[in-house]
């Protein structure tokens, strides 16, 4: 996970679009796995604490955890689907206001019963609610479907608003529609979508690509079209 500066426009769009419009707990999902989850639920989660809000991010990723390797913390006591054991294994930044819950570790059969278990998980959250002004939950695909999951489907029954994201020209459409489905199947409307464009080419690479395109025609236009990309560079990349 390559962590997005939450100064970028694209993060304060995505702030914009959820938490500053009232929403205060949300499920950030896909269609597949790789789509950029991780990325962005701790984006928002950053971005909401540099506005103040007593910030949670939890990890509910147990296909591929990865939050407590990637950002360097030390994970706590295992947790479970209750509010004792899960204040226990967080790891707080008072200075930035944000606090983690890496994936719980170990679950057996029983124990993931209980995340599936409306009334559970919505005590949880209701607990949670009582120190924490935001909660961003990293999910599993919603496509991704096995045993040792903790799904999306019962993160947004608890009653998390559903945000799907979409990696630009690499995720099937059939694929997102499936989810769509699934969630829908289950009583859960998508709430927002946000485009991963982590794959589109940057403004500057558009530009030198059409200067190359248009070199054996109008070389003295590509000229200027490559003198004036290369001066603007950091701002077009």
């Amino acid at each position: 996970m390559t962590p997005l500066p939450i100064h970028y426009a694209e993060v304060q769009r995505m702030y914009a679009a959820t938490v500053a419009r009232g929403l205060r707990l949300l499920a950030v999902t896909a269609s597949e796995a790789g789509e950029g989850v991780s990325t962005i639920a701790y984006a928002l989660a950053r971005r909401a604490a540099a506005a103040g809000e007593r910030t949670l991010l939890v990890e509910f990723n147990m296909f591929r955890p990865s939050l407590a390797a990637r950002l360097g913390i030390q994970e706590k006591a295992a947790w479970q689907c209750d509010a004792e054991s899960s204040f226990a294994a967080m790891t707080e930044f008072p200075s930035i206001r944000l606090s983690l819950l890496p994936a719980p570790q170990g679950l057996s059969s029983l124990d993931l019963i209980r995340f599936s278990d409306n009334r559970a998980m919505t005590d949880l959250f209701a607990a949670w609610r009582q120190r924490f002004d935001v909660i961003i939950c990293d999910c599993s695909a919603v496509n991704r479907t096995n045993k040792g999951n903790i799904a999306a489907s019962s993160i947004c029954e608890a009653g998390a608003a559903a945000i799907l994201t979409v990696l630009a020209g690499q995720t099937p459409a059939r694929r997102v529609t499936e989810a769509v489905t699934s969630l829908a199947e289950s009583g859960i409307s998508v709430t927002g979508t946000i485009l991963n464009k982590r794959f589109d080419p940057s403004l500057y690479q558009e530009l030198m690509r059409e200067a190359t395109r248009i070199e054996p025609f109008w070389p003295n236009i590509s000229k200027r079209i490559r003198r004036f990309t290369e001066k603007n560079r950091k701002v077009l990349s």
